[in-house]
C-alpha cells in the first residue's frame, strides 16, 4: 500500500512542478496532461537532486522547476519545432503530443488571423498560406 501512495504522491508532485515548468515558459503549449506529469517528475527528480546537492532543501524545489522549465523548452524545440521567444512562441504548436490535426481551411485562417494580430507581415502571410496550399 505505502507503494501506491509513493508513487500517486510522485504524479501529483510531478504535475505540479510540469505545471510550473510549463507557466515559466511563455507561449501555448498544449500538452496531454501524462506528459506535464512526465516532465515534472524528471524535473523533481533530475533538477531537484541537482538543487538539492547545491543549495539543500530549498534548492530541492527550485531546482525541480527550473528544469522542469528546461524539459518544456527541449519539449518545444525538438517535438514542436518552434522558437522559445518572439513571435514564433505565441503561435500555437502544430505537432507534438495532443495536439489535433487541422484541416488547411484552419490553418490559413489561423494565419490570417496571426497577420490581423500583427505578429505576421503581408508577405510572411501569403507566403506561408502559397506553402499550405502547396503542400496540400
Amino acid at each position: 500500500m505505502d507503494v501506491v501512495f509513493a508513487i500517486l504522491g510522485l504524479a501529483v508532485f510531478g504535475l505540479v512542478i510540469g505545471a510550473l515548468g510549463r507557466l515559466a515558459v511563455p507561449g501555448p503549449d498544449p500538452m496531454p496532461l501524462w506528459t506535464t506529469v512526465l516532465l515534472g517528475v524528471v524535473g523533481a527528480i533530475v533538477g531537484g537532486g541537482i538543487g538539492y546537492a547545491l543549495i539543500d532543501e530549498a534548492g530541492y524545489f527550485l531546482g525541480a522547476v527550473v528544469f522542469a522549465a528546461l524539459l518544456v523548452i527541449g519539449y518545444r524545440r525538438v517535438f514542436q519545432r518552434r522558437g522559445v521567444t518572439g513571435p514564433e512562441s505565441k503561435r500555437r504548436p502544430m505537432r507534438g503530443f495532443g495536439i489535433r490535426r487541422r484541416t488547411r481551411d484552419q490553418q490559413i485562417a489561423e494565419l490570417a488571423q496571426l497577420r490581423d494580430e500583427g505578429v505576421l507581415s503581408e508577405d510572411e502571410y501569403q507566403a506561408k498560406r502559397s506553402r499550405l496550399i502547396a503542400g496540400q
